[in-house]
């Protein structure tokens, strides 16, 4: 008997109709069950997701991903951070931080993480030459200890070092070195103003950085917190209106993804203890550098302070290289 083909078919909704919630609208189910009320009844999948969203958001997710096949991410989670719903379609893959520096008119830094069981992230916002749009890149770090005692996450973070957006190191030393040759090439383009630090254990990057030549004057505490609601809300906006273009970086989405918010009154606030084990200090780095960015004048342009621009994008790209 002759084998016979087999073709797998795929059934989806139109982001149109999955917006807001719109796949719980019981007259879309048939377009995604071709078999409804024949191998599967309307008032299962009703009862169903009763019964899910009385456990919550996680519930729900699951649901809707096995019965309606709706992917469920950025854009459906309800506690998650406001820019989490823009920040996919506010990618550029092809984005380098040798562009970001020679698109920019003024760049800040923002440092977060630094302890064995973190993320070291260091974070970029350029504002582009004659606009009020920003560009982002990112660069993190770990200590090799991360791998073990964070195993549920270990995979991902083996696959973001295959991506090289994560730098694995057996001595916490080289990855504070590393940002602080990265800041310091950056620094050369005369374009950086200020690095922003969580002011929380960055007495050893603070010694990394004065050591590279970076005065302690140019570096600016962050307190985190409901204190940082400005910076959420300002890169929030920014994405929201298509003013901040980041580097599609995996492990930034990531960061994003796990960001959940706590609500006091009208102020909000994304830390550490609200996410839980799941991290999110790419994401803390950028809030940094988007509180000191947003402490930047409009009207406040750094100038070059070299005449070889081709030696200095070599230079980006050197340190680049080098750290990872």
């Amino acid at each position: 008997m002759a084998p016979q083909s087999l073709l797998p078919i795929i059934y989806e909704l139109p982001d149109d109709l999955t917006a807001d919630e719109g796949w719980k609208k019981r007259n879309v189910w048939p377009l995604v069950n071709p078999n409804l009320n024949l191998s599967v009844r309307e008032s299962f999948l009703a009862g169903e997701l009763s019964k899910a969203e009385a456990d919550g958001a996680g519930a729900v997710g699951l649901f809707a991903s096995q019965h309606l096949n709706i992917e469920i991410g950025l854009a459906h989670k309800n506690d998650g951070w406001a820019g989490q719903h823009y920040w996919d379609e506010s990618g550029e893959p092809s984005l380098t931080l040798k562009e970001l520096v020679a698109a920019s008119d003024v760049i800040t830094a923002g440092v977060d993480g630094g302890g064995l069981d973190d993320l070291l992230s260091v974070s970029f916002i350029g504002r582009v030459k004659g606009s009020r749009e920003w560009l982002h890149w990112s660069q993190t770090w770990a200590h090799k200890i991360v791998l073990e005692r964070r195993k549920s996450e270990a995979p991902k973070l083996l696959d973001f070092a295959k991506d090289k957006d994560l730098i694995i190191v057996d001595d916490l030393k080289v990855a504070f070195n590393d940002v602080a040759n990265l800041i310091l090439s950056v620094d050369k383009s005369g374009k950086l103003k200020d690095i922003g630090f969580d002011t929380y254990g960055v007495v050893l990057i603070v010694e990394a950085l004065q050591a590279a030549g970076i005065p302690k004057e140019r570096i600016a505490g962050v307190r985190q917190g409901w204190s940082l609601q400005g910076a959420i809300k300002s890169a929030e906006v920014k994405l929201a209106s298509g003013e901040l273009t980041h580097a599609s970086q995996p492990i930034m989405r990531w960061a994003v993804e796990n960001a959940k918010i706590e609500i006091r009154g009208n102020a909000i606030a994304i830390t550490k203890q609200t996410s839980g084990t799941a991290k999110i200090d790419p994401l803390m780095a950028m809030f940094d550098a988007v509180w000191v960015m947003s402490e930047i004048p409009e009207n406040d342009v750094s100038g070059w302070q070299t005449d070889d621009m081709a030696a200095l994008m070599s230079k980006i790209e050197a340190a680049t290289a080098a750290a990872r």
